[in-house]
């Protein structure tokens, strides 16, 4: 998962629950450990609550996708997934 160009940007975070994270990605590591500031969480039953500062473990990110406001032009890479693990 290339996160570099997610950088600083406001994304939104996919998670292996079917929850959804947004917030600005201050750090990520090779374990795909993220480090979000500004966070609210979106539940699968439509429920949304302010998180703040959150770190997320890399096990339970599915994807992280850049959050482009409306009207604005999107440039470069906007998203990022999980490798899947090679079936047996």
């Amino acid at each position: 998962m290339d996160l570099l160009p997610l950088l600083d940007a406001q994304v939104t975070v996919t998670l292996d629950d079917a929850r959804a994270v947004s917030g600005k990605l201050l750090a990520f590591d090779q374990h795909t450990n993220l480090v979000l500031s500004g966070c609210s969480e979106r539940r699968a039953d439509g429920q949304r609550r302010p998180l703040g500062l959150v770190l997320l473990r890399g096990e339970h990110v599915q994807s992280a996708t850049r959050v482009v406001a409306r009207g604005a032009r999107s440039g470069g890479e906007n998203h990022a997934s999980a490798p899947q693990a090679a079936a047996e």
